[in-house]
């Protein structure tokens, strides 16, 4: 099922807003080989997320988010200009993906009784006591039958019979899956969350085009990039729900290309590259590239404006600014290398062009590859 391209336009109101992101990136259906779950409870669960991610989106008031009239930034505009509409987008999607983690819980504190989800009302897991006649509700409008006896609740579904065993190995696999994870306790529960979402019952063999759902606009010009950089030895993961490929280059320096929204501007979707230690290249390298890389680099480059954010952790006042004169076309101006402009919110046959070029020049002269 396709869903409505939305990028650059406006919504019905402000949730569709923050919510259209999760559309957009719900991956198609790809089933591992499990002996846990079969294909069909795969495909149950997955359509059960994305059917419920699409009801939400059509009716915010379900779970109580926000319905006021759309909102966005205009060019230029920054978060202090419209803080009150940047914390109701931070608001709103903090309550949708709460509920998300709510289901999440559900499958992992339930217990797998005869193709349902039971549970005992007063055992020590949170997730069933806490399961209110609201809740109920909501979870019914989602399709899901919902029996509260008296010392126990049962969920499961008629139209989906097998979806309560995709439901129970989802939430264990999203667990299991960032157990070793070395980051933080909320990190590795959010990782967990954003696996769930997504209905990622594995990770093996997933691309950027597979984890972007139905972004079409991309096409092949994202195939382009990710077999380019997949090839460089680049890595895809999502971070917050966004495609990220990345590699560590020597001196834990960062290479990365994500796709992401960014929820207050109009026209949401960009596509950025970082390259690592960008700075070291401008500063030391600019010489060496070609006039045509020079040109880029000087205009996607921001002219130094004395913010202050390069020695704001002088405290002797004699660091000097990370000003370097850079000249393209007969044009000088000092650049700050810290703020490199290199996204897109289109892809297109130049933007893969300029990526593949400044990558390839920038791992041979830092890295000799």
């Amino acid at each position: 099922m396709k869903f409505e391209n939305m990028i650059g336009k406006e919504f019905e109101n402000i949730s569709q807003r923050v919510i259209y992101p999760y559309i957009v990136f719900f991956p198609e259906f790809s089933p591992v080989v499990s002996n846990e779950v079969s294909e069909e409870a795969q495909r149950q669960m997955n359509q059960f997320i994305r059917n419920t991610i699409i009801t939400i989106y059509n009716n915010p008031g379900l779970i109580e988010l926000s319905v006021e009239k759309d909102d966005y930034y205009v060019f230029g505009q920054m978060n202090k200009d419209k803080q009150e509409l940047y914390d109701l987008l931070r608001k709103t999607e903090k309550k949708f993906l709460t509920f998300f983690n709510f289901l999440y819980n559900i499958g992992l504190e339930g217990n797998i009784i005869n193709n349902t989800i039971k549970n005992n009302r007063f055992c020590i897991p949170k997730t069933f006591r806490a399961l209110n006649k609201k809740k109920q509700a909501i979870l019914e409008s989602l399709g899901l039958v919902v029996e509260a006896e008296k010392e126990s609740i049962v969920i499961y579904s008629k139209e989906y019979p097998e979806l309560c065993l995709g439901w129970k190995v989802l939430s264990k696999i999203s667990k299991s899956l960032w157990s070793d994870d070395d980051s933080k306790a909320i990190v590795v529960k959010t990782k967990a969350k954003f696996t769930f979402m997504k209905c990622l019952f594995g990770m093996k063999d997933i691309t950027l085009s597979r984890i972007s759902g139905d972004l079409e606009q991309s096409g092949i010009y994202l195939n382009q990039i990710e077999e380019y950089l997949i090839n460089k030895g680049y890595k895809i993961f999502y971070e917050d729900g966004s495609p990220i490929l990345q590699k560590i280059y020597p001196k834990k320096q960062e290479g990365n290309f994500r796709i992401f929204f960014t929820l207050q501007n109009k026209h949401q979707l960009a596509y950025v590259i970082r390259i690592p230690d960008f700075t070291t290249l401008v500063t030391n390298h600019f010489e060496q590239m070609d006039e045509e890389l020079k040109e880029f680099i000087f205009s996607r480059t921001k002219t130094c404006d004395a913010c202050g954010y390069c020695t704001q952790t002088d405290k002797s006042g004699k660091r000097k600014r990370l000003v370097t004169a850079l000249e393209a076309k007969g044009e000088v101006a000092g650049k700050c290398p810290l703020y490199p402009n290199l996204g897109w919110d289109r892809l297109d046959e130049n933007a893969v062009y300029m990526i593949k070029k400044l990558l390839d020049f920038a791992e041979e002269v830092l890295y000799k590859l």
